[in-house]
């Protein structure tokens, strides 16, 4: 299965845990709120909670709570975890104490919020922890023969040694490359160290010894060029390696159909989220109002896709005209 799509698989199957494990702790709740589970109930409180569930998986993305770069650390887990939970609460403290009675939904939860809050907390924490150690018992499953000594090839294998989660382990690197003496003993290496992953450097053109490695692909083993693995991994494409005529058939590309459906979901999200948080943009204001003088709002012409030009909007956080003579940093 392809870089990708395989790392990819591991961070639905992270989501899918958590849709579970919030549907699972909404039923838990009702159960020690009610003894017994009403038809009345579940269905009162499946849509509102399918709402708040849609957005605190997206808080959770947006905070790369879903990045399996990171599972494997702890610490930068823990520090992820608690602030997008406390951030999930807010919302939802906000959307059921401002917006049932408009969006018809009858109920405004207030111990049932909070005892659903401590029991899903808990469980997608667990849950988390027992995921990051699966993955990482399994991790290495994917034995990898590194060609190259570049920069990035070092980056690469330095980053899948320290995060074992990724599944992928080097067991072979000949690091001189093509020219490596080694590499003519490319074969043995790869039937006795059982490689299923070879990473081969990014070139110009289709030499000898990449069409002798593509051979390898009937027989199961997968052929990746550096970048391809480096993007997948990273997310993000080495710039040292980038050659300008890749760059510049990157930036010609256009999805058409893709960008007119993104742009629908983007706005129809950001109305959504726009109504929710509509009081709390009043308090910002407010706050930002009685602690300095000037408009609570900054505004700023950009330049977006195509040089089209539109005009920015935020919150001030600066002091009215902080930047009159230019951009300039904060002091």
């Amino acid at each position: 299965m392809p870089i990708s799509k395989t790392l990819k698989l591991k961070e639905v199957g992270l989501l899918v845990g958590d849709i579970f494990i919030l549907y699972g702790s909404l039923i838990l709740m009702l159960a020690i709120r009610y003894g017994s589970i009403r038809d009345s109930v579940p269905q009162s409180h499946f849509m509102p909670f399918s709402i708040l569930f849609a957005v605190w998986a997206l808080i959770f993305y947006i905070a790369g709570l879903y990045d399996l770069r990171s599972l494997n650390r702890t610490q930068a887990v823990e520090e992820k975890f608690w602030p997008a939970i406390v951030v999930g609460l807010a919302f939802a403290i906000t959307f059921f104490y401002f917006f049932y009675f408009a969006l018809g939904f009858g109920i405004a939860p207030k111990t049932n919020l909070f005892i659903f809050a401590a029991i899903a907390s808990s469980a997608l924490y667990a849950w988390r922890s027992m995921w990051t150690t699966f993955i990482e018992m399994r991790g290495g499953s994917r034995r990898t023969l590194l060609i190259g000594s570049d920069t990035a090839t070092s980056e690469l294998a330095l980053h899948l040694e320290e995060n074992p989660q990724l599944g992928y382990t080097v067991t072979a690197w000949i690091q001189g490359g093509y020219t490596d003496p080694s590499f003519r003993k490319v074969s043995d290496i790869i039937k006795e160290r059982r490689i299923t992953v070879i990473v081969i450097p990014e070139t110009t053109h289709e030499s000898r010894e990449t069409q002798m490695l593509y051979q390898y692909v009937g027989s199961g083993i997968e052929v990746v060029t550096l970048m391809h693995m480096y993007e997948a991994i990273f997310r993000k494409i080495p710039l040292r390696e980038l050659e300008e005529s890749h760059f510049l058939s990157t930036l010609t590309d256009t999805h058409t159909f893709y960008d007119r459906i993104k742009r629908i979901l983007e706005w129809m999200l950001a109305f959504a989220l726009a109504l929710m948080l509509f009081p709390l943009f009043f308090l910002i204001a407010f706050l930002i109002k009685i602690s300095s003088s000037g408009s609570a709002f900054f505004t700023q012409t950009r330049v977006g896709k195509s040089g089209k030009h539109f005009v920015l909007w935020k919150f001030r956080t600066m002091i009215t005209n902080a930047e009159k003579h230019g951009p300039a940093w904060s002091k």
